[in-house]
């Protein structure tokens, strides 16, 4: 799910395989216009009906991938499908967070003043 610069909602469907010479491969199938509340049940129907556009059955699915909004979530327990947790909106999240503790702002200060001392 993601928005267009005119905050219009879009579903993506990627697909991730390993080709027959061992290769890892990337294909994104479709990118379709999602005016749809993005519920749960929304989502997990947008995904079946985007299988089903490229006849791809639920049996080639291994796992899909999302951030951790409920309603992804949600979307891949209404489908039964294995979810893995998007490791970049994970790093994100996580450098987020440490950003928040005052600790780790002061040590970017210190660095960024030690840095500067040592260029000029």
């Amino acid at each position: 799910m993601w928005s267009s610069r005119t905050a219009e909602p879009y579903q993506s469907l990627t697909v991730h395989y390993i080709s027959e010479d061992l290769h890892l491969e990337a294909r994104s199938l479709q990118t379709a216009y999602f005016p749809e509340d993005h519920t749960g049940e929304n989502i997990a129907a947008g995904l079946r009906e985007g299988l089903a556009c490229w006849d791809l059955t639920e049996d080639n699915l291994v796992c899909i991938t999302t951030d951790n909004a409920s309603n992804m979530v949600k979307a891949a327990q209404l489908n039964e499908w294995t979810r893995l947790q998007c490791f970049g909106h994970r790093l994100h999240l996580a450098i987020e967070n440490a950003i928040k503790d005052n600790r780790v702002s002061r040590a970017i200060e210190l660095l960024q003043m030690m840095s500067y001392m040592l260029v000029t």
